[in-house]
């Protein structure tokens, strides 16, 4: 299949700074994001909670769906075919995830964050090391108190 695989995965807690680092490193011109942050691959497939609910699309990804800021420009048709591919069954297999980070430049480091993958179970970790075992992991945490703070503060 087409694409290829990201380079780092990052997991982790709720409110614990994965959209922070989202936007922070993409504005480095040496590492590639998809189009939204969330991509929900592993989980979909493997998370017990996350199975037992239909698939999110990506028309449904508001919360998760952030683009990293960038000059405003027009898309061009070959990103939007790239984007209408994404949203076209079949999706959530391994060559739609790979087709993510087909548009990623050849020298560049791609990335997925989607901090749910830290539930996906014994069963999508071995997966994960078997579709993807040079992929690394990044997982990120926060003092419980500081994620409740910032959890309240986005409520209100």
């Amino acid at each position: 299949a087409q694409g290829r695989k990201p380079d780092f995965i990052c997991i982790g807690a709720q409110k614990a700074g994965t959209t922070w680092l989202y936007v922070t490193l993409g504005r480095r011109p040496d590492i590639w994001f998809p189009p939204f942050k969330e991509f929900h691959f592993f989980d979909t497939k493997f998370d017990e909670i996350a199975v037992a609910e239909p698939p999110v699309t990506l028309n449904e990804t508001k919360a998760s769906g952030k683009t990293i800021p960038q000059e405003h420009t027009e898309p061009s048709q070959v990103y939007l075919d790239y984007l209408k591919r994404l949203g076209e069954e079949p999706m959530f297999n391994r060559s739609w995830y790979k087709s993510i980070f087909s548009p990623a430049p050849k020298e560049s480091i791609c990335f997925d964050i989607t901090p749910e993958y830290c539930g996906i179970g014994d069963e999508g970790v071995r997966f994960f090391k078997e579709f993807s075992p040079k992929t690394q992991i990044i997982y990120l945490i926060r003092h419980p108190y500081d994620r409740l703070v910032s959890q309240i503060k986005m409520n209100m």
